[in-house]
């Protein structure tokens, strides 16, 4: 396992690191440059402010040291983003001394702190105090990538100015060099958290990437999934999100798979018992499914399912759930609809159907479909719930196939096992 503290000095230890190590010097290499930036801004409008009780020369030495630290940086960060693979030992080199340029800028900052101090106005002084605080602050923030790093930036950035406010005469500003080193042990603790945070959660994404790498190779879906999922570096919930998607759909027609017709249909099931509503369920199969493979081979019957299942998604309302039940047999659940609403509808989809030529490379395959549907009775199971609209499907191929088949207990028309089958 990979622990946060082996980052302390942003260094890999081992080829299993290096995916997080090279993503906290990333994040680290794109903060720089708005750091110099933030830089150039602050410390002049700082000098413009303390123009008034600071002499001139001072300000000018502190404005050439702010310069010339943020150049330095400038320019190792120039050199640093032509280099290829900084996790090699043979790179180190540059990698630390970026990190020095970030102390170095600490320093500027901090030698401001020393330069500007001043007892002739408390407003002035308590105003550099803000200055260097809020820098410090956006260290913690911004360099938290390299803990040592930012924890040194924090150190250089107020220990010159809290020195001199601890051993200054006025009480007030002994009081203020107090609440310096508070809130630098606060900052301490928080650029500690935020570096074991940001570890552990990078931690957590590249462990869940490499298990969905190993799941793609036993799947060419997954294979390709994983790759567009690492191409946009997408978040790891997305691609668990995604993974459970495909395992709930049937892999060559795209539907939903027999597993989500029956949580589906738990979850209907008790929805209706609960609030005494009502929903039906058709279960449909191909006729004559077979010659169709032997007569034009099973990629021709494979182009037919495919496309009598787009066919018959254009009649499935986003409340229901349409699924592969096994073979060339589907179910389609109508939620929130009675036994003849249902019928109606199968009979429409069954029209649709027989008269659709299913275009398979020069071949024109029309087809029809058997449907039986059965209508939820409170209180029974679900496996009951499919074997009654089975039932009716098996009576509708009995019965000369391309047709569709009710099964209710009322007004029986023609008996099967004690329950009544009407035709559409």
């Amino acid at each position: 396992m990979i622990k946060s503290t082996n980052f302390f000095l942003l260094a890999p230890r081992s080829r299993e690191e290096e995916p997080i190590f090279n993503e906290l010097l990333g994040d680290l290499y794109r903060r720089i440059p708005v750091n110099i930036i933030a830089s150039l801004v602050a410390g002049p409008l700082l000098a413009f402010i303390m123009a008034s009780s600071i002499s001139k020369e001072r300000i000018s030495i502190w404005l050439l040291i702010l310069i010339a630290a943020q150049m330095i940086a400038f320019l190792v960060t120039f050199v640093f983003n032509r280099r290829t693979d900084l996790s090699q030992a043979g790179d180190n080199k540059w990698l630390y001394l970026l990190g020095l340029t970030v102390i170095v800028d600490g320093i500027a900052w901090g030698l401001g702190g020393y330069l500007f101090y001043t007892e002739a106005s408390y407003q002035d002084q308590m105003l550099l105090c803000v200055f260097l605080m809020v820098g410090a602050a956006a260290a913690t923030i911004t360099f938290s990538s390299w803990l040592v790093v930012a924890l040194i930036y924090i150190v250089v950035i107020l220990a010159p100015g809290t020195a001199l406010l601890l051993t200054a005469t006025p009480e007030f500003y002994r009081l203020l060099g107090a609440a310096a080193v508070v809130f630098a042990a606060i900052l301490c603790g928080l650029a500690v958290t935020s570096n074991r945070t940001t570890t552990r959660m990078l931690r957590l994404r590249f462990d869940n990437e490499r298990l969905v790498v190993n799941l793609s190779e036993s799947h060419a879906q997954l294979r390709e999934l994983n790759t567009d999922l690492q191409k946009n570096n997408h978040a790891l919930q997305r691609a668990l999100d995604k993974i459970s998607e495909m395992a709930t759909r049937d892999e060559l027609t795209g539907s939903h798979n027999r597993r989500h017709l029956m949580e589906f249909l738990a979850r209907e099931k008790a929805r209706c018992d609960r609030a005494a509503s009502v929903f039906s369920l058709a279960v449909i199969d191909l006729d004559y499914f077979k010659r169709i493979n032997d007569s034009y081979g099973h990629l021709a019957g494979d182009d037919v399912l495919k496309q009598v299942v787009t066919l018959i998604q254009r009649h499935v309302r986003t409340t229901d759930c349409f699924a592969r039940f096994g073979g060339e047999e589907f179910a389609l659940v109508y939620t929130l609809t009675a036994l003849e609403e249902a019928q109606q509808s199968a009979e429409r989809l069954r029209q649709e159907i027989s008269t659709t030529a299913m275009l398979c490379e020069s071949f024109a395959i029309y087809t029809s479909v058997s449907i039986g549907i059965a209508e939820y009775r409170p209180g029974e199971g679900v496996v009951e719930l499919l074997r009654r609209a089975d039932q009716a499907m098996y009576i509708a191929k009995s019965g000369g196939r391309d047709r569709v088949m009710a099964v209710s207990r009322d007004q029986p028309n023609q008996q099967m096992g004690g329950l009544a089958i009407r035709r559409a």
